[in-house]
Formats: C-alpha cells, sequence, structure tokens
C-alpha cells in the first residue's frame, strides 16, 4: 500500500517523497518534544 497526500503534493512511494515524510515526521516529534 502507497500513501500519497494530494494536499501536499507527497508521493511517499519515491525517494523524494520518503525524505518529505521523515523530515516532517521529525518536526512532529521536535514539536511534540517541546511542549
Amino acid at each position: 500500500m502507497a500513501f500519497v497526500s494530494l494536499a501536499e503534493g507527497i508521493d511517499a512511494t519515491t525517494p523524494a517523497g520518503k525524505l518529505q515524510m521523515h523530515i516532517l515526521g521529525a518536526i512532529a516529534e521536535f514539536e511534540r518534544a517541546r511542549i
């Protein structure tokens, strides 16, 4: 199963899309830790 976000234009099946998902996940984890 593949994840494609149409709103953000992220296709997690490509290397660039995987990188974007990892960056967004890292930012979300950082923000959660700051709370």
